[in-house]
């Protein structure tokens, strides 16, 4: 090791930074795993590059595909940099829809300052006063880190970061720092920042502290530049940018480290007309910025980020790494916060913060070795009844099992852990399929060999559904360290949407997304209707006594213990209400049959022959109703509610009848899926995790929303 230090030093010159007191020589990486040259395997939990995981398969093949094509600058034309640019500014609000490409944060950066001098004719800039935004001369001059040589130039105020919720104190630091600009005679071009203050220590600020400071420099005629390099691509879990999180709209966003999962792509997003401005006022071009490979490896991440629901996985991992941490008991730890996969512990020593500590803190208690024991925690977060098995075992598991299909030309490429582990397999002899290792105690064999009979029935009828694959004995059924598991056919495709995610699109884009939803279900449910084996398939019913009995099959939504006695108390009531409601619905087609029951986002694909349903882990006899329900719970919060309901259920009716009268039950059964989403967690989650919350919250809302009479979507939009 002291021979590479040395040569590293030789040859890059002095001070070139690593990490650690005790430098790790890093020769191989594989998803969350990083090995050192002695074959030592490490969990990486620092790495804010690596977004979708160290050499994630779909990007390293992107990369390696487009690279033996074409990789050129974009002064050509090509639609890659279009076709990312398109499902980039998809991703974005606020009038932010044009793409300027670059290689690195640094740049995006430097270029977002330009933008403000271009948009306002104006050089003052502000940012904090523990910030840093890159390398350029331009952006390492706002940095506190190390002060440029010559002082910090006129131009340039740093405002205190902000340490408490008190967005007041924070607009009057900008108020001044913008009059001493304007007196100086450089003017006010723009404010700088992250979102969630990553470097200023991730302080306690909520949504809405910034509404002050942005009104203040909205007034001054300033630019609002928003730097999401480390917060971007979903890392908080609940939004895909920390600026909707912090809830402002910016006027300039830079992105930069996630973008390419490790290749060195970066961007800047703007409003037309700050664009528009840029470039007439200055000549900019970059060589590499946005060449082919560059756009293929960001498209790749994009797809990896939806396909494999990892913003539902960072908030899930980081609500219980968050709880792991604040169950430490240690003199030092002053206040331990996180959102997503952000997470700080500030430590503090008499009252004063201790840096010494920090730094002094060995490699172990950062960067975890896996033990020799093996024991590891899963990927996901773990809760008091979670049944799951970390990644490495479950890979394990998984090539164990798939020696009952044949075996797999390469290794199985882990895409979820949730209730089940679903690995995507290309099988000995060519085949693609999706492997899941069924949770213990979720699914029996019966109910499962009953699944894959549904699947198989749906898929005879023409529906885009997975099929059963058997094994090479012609079972259906393998096993593996006491798992279930079983293969279907691979659909490919993306994920329409993720929890918490605003829906991409405009109005009309989701009205027909819906519409097709609508009348996927319409097909689903008539396909069943006419399968003669559907009556007596062996699964759940979701009915009256499933949904809300004294044992409901998701739990006892009414003791989530996120809910006051009153909220319990309201949402029982509601229940109540419920069950008499039910009890005028036939238990009989068309109004009852089979269904899928789980018509979440992250389960309807999209692809070039249009939509498909998959993770069929739930489906039973139920209420049609509970269908169209499901499709809508994770869109309550979407501005177009009003046009997405009438759109789903005109998709409906243009397959199948459904009554009006019962269309106007449809905001009991939203109801009932929030109810069952509120025991789902109790069993997933720790007291103390914020999804309990959230899901009570819902449930809440829309139990006091039906008891009105009323719906969500009633003057909604």
């Amino acid at each position: 090791m002291s021979d590479l230090i040395a040569r590293r030093v030789r040859l890059l010159g002095p001070g070139v930074p690593t990490f650690y007191g005790e430098p790790v020589e890093i020769v191989r990486g594989e998803g969350v795993w990083l090995w050192d040259a002695a074959g030592r395997r490490y969990l990486d939990c620092y790495n804010n590059v690596a977004h979708v995981g160290h050499c994630h398969p779909k990007v390293v093949e992107a990369i390696a595909a487009q690279a033996g094509v074409l990789n050129t600058h974009s002064r050509y034309l090509h639609r890659g940099i279009l076709d990312y640019a398109e499902r980039l500014v998809a991703r974005f609000g606020h009038g932010l829809r044009q793409v300027i490409m670059v290689c690195t944060g640094s740049e995006a950066n430097d270029i977002a300052l330009r933008m403000a001098e271009a948009a306002t004719g104006r050089t003052g800039i502000i940012a904090t006063d523990n910030t840093y935004h890159g390398n350029t001369a331009a952006v390492a001059r706002l940095s506190t880190r190390r002060p440029p040589i010559g002082g910090y130039p006129g131009h340039v105020r740093l405002v205190p970061a902000p340490d408490r919720p008190d967005g007041a104190a924070f607009a009057a630091h900008v108020a001044r720092a913008i009059a001493e600009l304007e007196a100086a005679g450089h003017g006010f071009a723009g404010l700088m920042l992250c979102p969630v203050f990553a470097n200023e220590g991730l302080p306690e600020v909520a949504p809405g502290f910034l509404d002050a400071t942005v009104a203040l420099v909205r007034r001054a005629g300033g630019l609002i530049l928003c730097d999401e390099v480390q917060p971007g691509f979903g890392r908080l879990g609940s939004h895909w940018w920390g600026h909707d999180w912090l809830g402002f709209a910016p006027d300039v966003v830079s992105l930069g480290k996630p973008m390419g999962d490790g290749h060195p792509v970066a961007a800047v997003v703007a409003r037309p007309e700050v664009m528009a401005a840029f470039r007439g006022s200055f000549g900019y071009f970059n060589t590499f910025g946005g060449n082919p490979v560059s756009c293929a490896a960001a498209m790749a991440v994009l797809e990896v980020i939806e396909q494999e629901g990892l913003m539902a996985r960072a908030l899930d991992s980081g609500a219980h790494m968050l709880g792991l941490l604040r169950s430490l008991d240690h003199p030092l730890i002053a206040r331990v916060t996180g959102r997503g996969l952000f997470l700080a512990v500030e430590l503090m020593r008499e009252g004063r913060p201790a840096p010494d500590a920090a730094e002094a803190a060995p490699a172990d208690a950062v960067f975890a070795r896996e033990r020799r024991s093996g024991r590891q925690r899963s990927g996901r977060g773990a809760g008091p009844d979670r049944g799951m098995t970390g990644r490495a075992e479950a890979g394990a598991l998984a090539r164990v099992a798939l020696a009952g299909w044949g075996g797999a030309m390469m290794p199985p490429r882990l895409v979820q852990i949730r209730e089940n582990a679903v690995f995507e397999v290309v099988l000995a002899k060519g085949v693609r399929v999706a492997l899941r290792l069924h949770r213990p105690g979720y699914q029996g064999r019966r109910a499962i060999l009953a699944e894959l009979d549904f699947m198989r029935a749906l898929a005879s009828a023409g529906l885009p559904v997975p099929q059963p694959w058997p094994m090479a004995d012609g079972g259906l059924i393998g096993e593996a360290g006491g798992r279930l598991a079983s293969c279907v056919t691979w659909i490919g495709g993306r994920a329409i949407g993720a929890a918490g995610v605003p829906l991409a699109g405009g109005v009309a884009e989701q009205e027909a997304l819906f519409a097709a939803i609508g009348g996927l279900l319409a097909r689903l449910h008539d396909a069943a209707d006419g399968w003669a084996g559907a009556a007596g398939l062996a699964r759940r019913h979701w009915d009256a006594a499933g949904l809300l009995g004294e044992a409901p099959h998701w739990g006892r939504f009414w003791e989530n213990p996120a809910l006051s006695r009153q909220d319990s108390d309201l949402v029982q009531d509601a229940a109540a209400l419920a069950r008499g409601r039910l009890g005028r619905i036939r238990r009989a087609a068309p109004d009852y049959g089979l269904i899928h029951a789980d018509v979440y986002r992250e389960n309807v694909l999209c692809g070039g022959s249009g939509l498909a349903l998959i993770d069929f882990d739930d489906c039973g006899h139920g209420y049609r109703l509970y269908d169209l329900a499901t499709a809508l719970v994770q869109s309550l919060d979407e501005p177009h509610l009003a046009r997405i309901v009438p759109a789903l259920l005109a998709g409906y009716r243009a397959v199948r009848s459904l009554p009006a009268e019962a269309a106007r039950d449809l905001a009991l059964f939203v109801m009932l899926r929030a109810f069952a989403s509120a025991g789902w967690i109790m069993t997933r989650a720790g007291a103390d995790d914020p999804r309990q919350r959230a899901f009570a919250d819902r449930a809440v809302w829309m139990a006091r929303t039906v008891l009105k009479g009323d719906a969500p979507w009633h003057g909604a939009g």
